[in-house]
């Protein structure tokens, strides 16, 4: 662990809250499952139904003639049931549906940070916990927070459906048999759910860290501290900010990537801080 910075005279050093555990597996387990529908609807609807297809003519010269045409009956077929595959997965996993999962994900996350956060800063600040929380004013940056992260999953959505075709008429068009193709899209499904778990621990972390920085400016606190996690895995760049003050308003510079930033915003990034309260 990284070591507590330490106050200079007269001020006061509150650690900010760090993602809610609760809500980020929610937010795992709902992109997991939209990579999961998208994967097995794909796989049920066209590898299945091709190879039933197929098995009808089996031993026969129709079956010969099918199988030398695959490039391009197949392409063909296979491109009209992804059409069908996309129009029901947008019915499962509309627009709509992904906006009222992720909101309902996300103003629980708020929630937690907004209690969390008052009652750290508020001994600091000498005002009672529940006043700070009625004076609340963070509500349409965490609205736009909210929306963002909606986007994100949209795409996430959108991207397995797209990567879908693609493999398969790739493969296709390498001359590979149905069964090569099924497995190297389980492959690609593993890969798919991977990313849909980092997405949605990186959002959560994007949204936490943002929510801690919109509500220090909202309490006129203008500076904060970095802090790692203090092990291994932290990159060179975080690592050159651990303990360095920087300005809320610009964010934390380092010049071993040249950039600012805030803690908890970069990808994957399991930095906090602390927010500076003058005396």
């Amino acid at each position: 662990m990284a070591k507590r910075p330490k106050p200079n005279r007269g001020e006061k050093l509150v650690r900010m809250p760090a993602p809610p555990k609760a809500q980020e597996a929610a937010l795992v387990r709902f992109c997991e499952f939209i990579v999961r529908q998208v994967f097995n609807r794909w796989r049920n609807n066209v590898f299945s139904l091709t190879k039933s297809e197929i098995a009808k003519f089996a031993d026969s010269e129709a079956a010969a003639k099918m199988l030398t045409l695959t490039d391009d009956n197949w392409a063909v077929e296979a491109q009209k049931k992804a059409a069908k595959v996309k129009r029901r997965i947008l019915a499962q996993l509309s627009d709509e549906r992904i906006q009222e999962t992720v909101a309902e994900i996300l103003q629980k996350a708020d929630l937690y940070n907004k209690a969390t956060f008052y009652r750290s800063v508020s001994p600091a600040l000498g005002i009672d916990t529940k006043n700070l929380i009625k004076a609340d004013g963070a509500t349409w940056e965490i609205n736009a927070l909210i929306n963002e992260t909606v986007m994100w999953i949209q795409s996430l959505r959108d991207k397995a459906l797209r990567e879908s075709l693609e493999h398969t008429l790739h493969l296709m068009a390498e001359g590979r048999d149905l069964a090569y193709i099924e497995t190297t899209y389980s492959v690609l499904e593993a890969k798919r759910l991977r990313n849909a778990s980092t997405l949605a621990r990186n959002q959560i972390g994007n949204f936490n860290g943002l929510a801690n920085k919109i509500r220090q400016q909202h309490l006129g606190i203008e500076e904060a501290i970095w802090s790692t996690s203090g092990d291994d895995t932290v990159r060179p760049s975080h690592a050159d900010r651990d303990g360095k003050r920087y300005r809320l308003d610009e964010g934390c510079y380092s010049s071993v990537d040249g950039e600012y930033l805030y803690p908890g915003l970069d990808f994957n990034c399991r930095c906090d801080s602390y927010a500076v309260i003058p005396e």
